[in-house]
């Protein structure tokens, strides 16, 4: 008899478990994207902030982040953080693009965020010079 308990309390519980009560809410897929997405940018920008840490053990740190930025600027392209961050990095890199590199970071970030008056001035300062 307690056999047959047993597998009647394992069969109720199952039969709760399948209920949609307990049942996980729907996710919808472009949302947990855009959340990757956001995760692996924040990642990639912590590593570049960490290889420019110490820059005098490594000299291709900006180098290094300003690649790190642009690959985060391609997973968060709306994040004004990483674009200021990219518009530095290219600015201090060896990289042989790296005034176009600055000069479209500014301006996505000026669109990004109109009322940047430092990023206005700092892409006036790119195209005069």
């Amino acid at each position: 008899m307690s056999r047959v308990k047993q597998l009647i309390s394992i069969l109720a519980w199952a039969c709760v478990a399948a209920s949609p009560l307990y049942a996980a809410p729907p996710v919808d897929p472009d949302a947990a994207s855009q959340n990757a997405d956001r995760i692996l940018a924040q990642r990639l920008v912590n590593d570049a902030l960490d290889r420019t840490r110490f820059a005098w053990a490594n000299t291709n740190a900006a180098d290094e982040a300003a690649i790190l930025f642009q690959t985060a600027n391609r997973l968060d392209p709306q994040n004004a953080h990483i674009l200021k961050l990219l518009a530095e990095a290219a600015r201090l890199s060896t990289l042989p693009a790296k005034a176009d590199i600055e000069r479209d970071a500014l301006r996505k970030l000026i669109r990004v965020d109109p009322g940047d008056l430092v990023a206005q001035v700092a892409f006036l300062d790119v195209l005069a010079g």
